[in-house]
This record gives structure tokens, sequence and C-alpha cells, in this order.
């Protein structure tokens, strides 16, 4: 399985991403505050599913500081030829680029065990060590047991996502912070936008590279 360095925790029934890797320079001499204009691309599938995980994250990098790409170019206008990329988003004034990308989908299948299994016997008089409930009777065991279904188990199929971001320094094109993110069974695109989103400020913030102070709501 793919673990290299990379970008991109909540609780209860919320999407949860983790952070597997990563890495920032210590020696860089900007912070994501010192530059004047980002360049956000989110490299997905499908042009809707694109548009709307750059607006997230660069609602949740600061606007209008992060400028997501399809609203500065489109898909057409893009090139596999970065040094060209490079050069064009310098002419146009950005600074800085935050690049986002699928990496891996792995899928585990893994067996669910069923529930409880009765150890001891339930019938028998009570204080010979065979019946210490003392349920002698139909309707205590058939009440007990009715509760204690056993569930046969089955088997459960978990998709992991992993997704890597990569921030730039554009004009000394070096790379400033880049981090690896694994997110467990997203019930939507949305929700795991928005995960990657938490975990990576967050760590951003503890590394020093990232200090704008969090807006309500904001990681």
């Amino acid at each position: 399985m793919y673990r290299t360095l990379g970008l991109l925790a909540l609780c209860g029934c919320a999407t949860t991403s983790n952070l597997e890797n990563h890495w920032f320079d210590p020696m860089a001499p900007n912070r994501y505050e010192d530059f004047e204009r980002v360049f956000l691309i989110v490299f997905v599938d499908g042009e809707p599913r694109r548009r709307n995980a750059e607006l997230a994250l660069a609602a949740a990098l600061g606007r209008p500081k992060t400028v997501p790409a399809h609203a500065y170019a489109p898909s057409a206008g893009l090139t596999a030829n970065g040094e060209l990329v490079r050069e064009q988003l310098l002419a146009a004034g950005f600074d800085a680029a935050v690049v986002v990308r699928f990496v891996e989908r792995v899928r585990d299948q893994r067996w669910v065990p069923g529930g409880p299994v009765m150890a001891r016997p339930m019938l028998g008089p009570v204080g010979m060590g065979i019946n210490p409930w003392g349920m002698n009777g139909f309707a205590p065991v058939w009440g007990w047991g009715y509760n204690m279904w056993h569930d046969p188990g089955y088997m459960r199929v978990d998709e992991t996502y992993f997704y890597e971001t990569d921030v730039y320094d554009l004009k000394r094109d070096t790379l400033l912070w880049s981090g690896l993110t694994s997110t467990l069974n997203p019930a939507n695109f949305s929700d795991k936008v928005d995960s990657i989103a938490q975990t990576v400020i967050g760590q951003m913030r503890r590394d020093g590279v990232y200090a704008r102070a969090a807006a309500a709501g904001a990681p």
C-alpha cells in the first residue's frame, strides 16, 4: 500500500481523516500568511467534484488569498507541463500553490463476529453452581434467550481513501509543507473534503506553517 510523503479527526458520526505522514521545511522563509495569492487545485475526476472540493478547501484556507483553480482556468486551459503552468501562475500574480491529489483507494474485507453466546446452562436448581441466575421456569429463560439472540456475524468491506496535498513556494520553486491523509468509509465526497481540510490545517497550524486565526466553525 502507498505510504509516502504527501498532504492532505472528528468524533461521533462525522467522517474522520487521519494524518498518515507529513513534512515541512523548518528553514523556509515564508509561511502561508506571507503569500499574497495562492493557487489551489484538486486533482479529482469530474468537474463538479473538483469545483466543490476546491471551493471547500479554499474557504477553509482563507479567501480571497486562496484562489480555486476553476475560478482561474477551466480544465481545458490546464496542461501537463508543470514548468509552463508555474510560469503562467507567476505571471498571473500567484506566489504559492496548493496541490491536492487522489493517491489510492484501498478495499479491506473483514469478518465481523456475531453477538454473545451463553457459556453456561440456564437450567437447574439454584445454589448448586449450575444456575446462579435462578431461572428455573420457561418465561425467564425465554426472555433472557430472546434478548441475547445470537448474531451469526457478517462480512464487511471497508474503503480507505488516501489523498496528498503539497504547499509550494512558487517563486523559490520549493516545497513548503506536505502530508498524506487517509479517510475511512466517507459517507460522501463533501464529508471527505471537509475532514481532510480539518486534518491538514490542524497539522499545518501545529507545524507553524499556518497561523491564521480560526473563524467560527473553521478547524
